[in-house]
């Protein structure tokens, strides 16, 4: 099965933003239970879309947890899609098993390893579950921790969704080469920076919420949501850039200098199980929920566009 390219994502983001609110649904949510022992969870939703991500110990190719996903998802109604639903003629993992690619998107680039496929309700629905093993290309496979992404569209965002698709093969084509010339003027001012030697750096600033504090909607942090008990803190930010989580959607990641690595390390152990602030310039764009320590590296969730996502790191790289 082929890597699923951007234009797969960049409609999917114009489900989250244009789809009719719908209520949540107890199914949805079952369809999108963590197993026991899973770690770094990431939970999203909004405009009709549900979504997690987690990790999980479990090796190669993950057949005890794809066959009690398929009995559960059995179970409550779910049935499986040979095709993909998102990118329709393209067959699923259900038929053509795992699948492999190179993700030189990072660096160092990647070998991946990769089930994708997607599941239908009675009313319409559609649940799509991605599972990864991904490691430094050329070195010695580790295929021990299974990384898993799923989204649910409810039934009007999946309708929303088709809409998209309907506009036809021209506007979806004009969608694209708008995004590559963006993606091209970036790729120049990034190559315009390293041939002139700049460093550039940035900053955000950590707080930790009052213990039990839940606050998904950043703009219902208020000053009295923070524990004063816990003094701010200040990161350096040595790289920003905007990813496409397939559960996610657009998605900040910041790689943290080396000293500034070791505090939010520290910090998130010290305060496991807690929600902080992300603040940049004084405003609070997202809070995270710290299931684990963090390392070098945050990938910021917060139901962003691809354009406020570009002025949150012009304003953190500053």
């Amino acid at each position: 099965m082929p890597h699923v390219g951007s234009r797969l994502f960049a409609l999917l983001f114009l489900v989250v933003e244009c789809a009719p609110q719908s209520a949540t649904s107890t199914v949805d949510e079952e369809a999108l239970a963590e197993p026991p022992g899973a770690y770094n969870l990431v939970h999203h939703s909004g405009n009709g879309t549900q979504a997690i991500s987690y990790a999980l110990d479990e090796p190669y190719p993950a057949e005890k947890f794809l066959a009690q996903l398929a009995h559960s998802l059995s179970r409550m109604g779910w049935t499986p899609l040979p095709d993909s639903w998102f990118n329709p003629g393209s067959p699923s993992s259900h038929a053509s098993g795992w699948s492999d690619f190179e993700d030189g998107s990072v660096s160092p680039s990647l070998h991946v390893d990769q089930w994708m496929a997607d599941w239908v309700s009675a009313d319409g629905a559609v649940l799509s579950y991605t599972l990864k093993y991904s490691y430094p290309l050329g070195e010695e496979p580790n295929r021990d921790t299974l990384s898993v992404a799923a989204v649910v569209l409810s039934p009007e965002a999946a309708v929303t969704f088709q809409n998209q698709l309907a506009m036809g093969q021209k506007d979806v084509d004009r969608m694209m080469e708008a995004e590559q010339q963006v993606q091209r003027a970036q790729e120049k001012r990034e190559a315009a920076t390293v041939r002139r030697g700049a460093t550039r750096h940035g900053r955000l600033q950590l707080r930790l919420l009052y213990k039990g504090a839940s606050i998904p909607d950043p703009t219902a942090v208020l000053s009295s949501s923070f524990d004063e008990q816990v003094p701010p803190l200040e990161l350096e930010i040595v790289q920003a850039s905007v990813e496409i989580d397939p559960a996610s959607g657009v998605v900040i990641r910041a790689v943290f200098s080396e000293s500034s690595a070791r505090k939010v390390h520290e910090f998130s152990s010290v305060y496991p199980e807690r929600v902080a602030a992300i603040i940049v310039d004084e405003e609070v764009i997202a809070t995270p929920f710290f299931a684990g320590p963090v390392e070098d590296i945050m990938m910021i969730h917060g139901a962003f566009t691809r354009a406020r996502a570009n002025e949150i790191i012009d304003r953190m790289m500053k």
